[in-house]
């Protein structure tokens, strides 16, 4: 989630492959990481599990939380939702109290987003022990992103929109939906635009990878998918996707050829996709599921898959987007890239040409790092 100038994630994996279970944040203006103690019902070791910033009322306490529902812990995908307070670093397991909890079957690699004190979650993929076992054997054998990576044949795949209400209430839903939404997937990006849910990519059944758009309207629960025109991306997933302006900015991610680290932007107005072709700066290894958030006009990138290793760099890429007014840079050319190997390395805003656009950021301090923080405990084979 992102609040105030920080991003905080859960769990995700390790070089060791096996699932984590701690809580990290870091400053966006500082870029200091800050490991927040384990108190209270926390979540065991999980990856491939979704989190957002809410606000809701537990145990008669109002204030904000970030909600983690579903994941994997390292044997089979689950069907818990734990919820942390941010004020008092405090987990609290919310499973049993949620109304309609039946609705939420165990998954992992589904999305969420918040609007209007609504969590909408979409998709994902549940896999029993089994398939695990037999995707730790083909894992043994082969550890590139030389492609898909196979999947257990038992693997349910999913393309229901679930709502959970975040009011008193606090209750899940399975809401009629108007109009034709994506197949099931998992492993698809979300973004909030308005008040809308955008849905990219993602891979599904018989190992089918995606490149499409969809479009959800949360205030008419109707699924459009836009005519996009242009240089239209690779079909992948275990990308990320963001928000700046009036542009969606795709990097990364697994196609049916390898790890990719093409950049792709979609103009949301007229849903034009552009390849960009100029970046400046350091090159950035083709990765996947990774973890990014946007800030102002930059996007900060950290952690994710490199041929089966886990990463701990950061790095920022500055885009020129306005985001009042969401003007592009160029039509196929980005700003610098600065990228962060280790706590010694520091961000120079002088050296990006950023700092008159940017006077608010005050991004000169050394960034501290956690260990092999990635979003997923090892890359799904499927």
């Amino acid at each position: 989630y992102k609040r105030q100038g920080i991003n905080a994630e859960y769990g995700g994996g390790t070089n060791g492959s096996q699932p984590s279970k701690a809580t990290y944040s870091i400053d966006l203006e500082t870029f200091q990481w800050t490991l927040h103690p384990d108190n209270g019902d926390s979540p065991p070791p999980l990856s491939m599990s979704s989190g957002k910033l809410v606000e809701t009322t537990i145990n008669g306490m109002t204030a904000k939380y970030l909600i983690v529902s579903g994941g994997s812990d390292g044997e089979e995908d689950v069907d818990q939702v734990y919820a942390f307070q941010i004020d008092t670093n405090v987990w609290h397991c919310i499973t049993q109290r949620i109304g309609n909890r039946d609705l939420f079957t165990s998954r992992s690699g589904h999305v969420t987003v918040y609007v209007g004190n609504i969590l909408y979650l979409f998709g994902g993929k549940r896999e029993n022990k089994e398939a695990k076992k037999r995707k730790e054997k083909e894992r043994d054998r082969e550890k590139t992103f030389s492609g898909p990576f196979q999947i257990g044949k038992k693997t349910k795949y999913f393309n229901d929109l679930l709502l959970l209400r975040c009011d008193i209430s606090l209750t899940w839903e399975k809401p009629s939906v108007k109009g034709t939404g994506p197949s099931a997937r998992a492993f698809h990006s979300s973004c909030v635009f308005g008040r809308k849910m955008i849905i990219f990519g993602g891979i599904g059944e018989k190992n089918k990878i995606y490149n499409d758009v969809h479009v959800l309207d949360t205030e008419l629960l109707t699924w459009q998918q836009p005519e996009v025109m242009g240089e239209i991306p690779t079909a992948r997933y275990g990308h990320t996707a963001n928000i700046i302006g009036k542009k969606m900015i795709v990097w990364g991610g697994i196609s049916s050829n390898g790890a990719v680290s093409e950049v792709y932007v979609l103009d949301l107005v007229n849903w034009s996709w552009v390849n960009v072709q100029r970046i400046d700066g350091p090159l950035i290894s083709a990765r996947a599921f990774h973890k990014s958030v946007a800030s102002q006009s930059l996007l900060i990138f950290y952690g994710g898959l490199i041929r089966e290793e886990g990463v701990e760099e950061i790095f920022a890429l500055e885009t020129g987007i306005k985001t009042l007014f969401g003007n592009f840079h160029s039509s196929n050319s980005l700003g610098q890239v600065r990228k962060f190997l280790n706590p010694q390395h520091q961000f120079d805003s002088q050296s990006m040409g950023i700092s008159e656009s940017l006077p608010s950021l005050n991004i000169t301090a050394p960034i501290s790092e956690p260990n092999s923080l990635t979003s997923t405990s090892s890359l799904p084979i499927i």
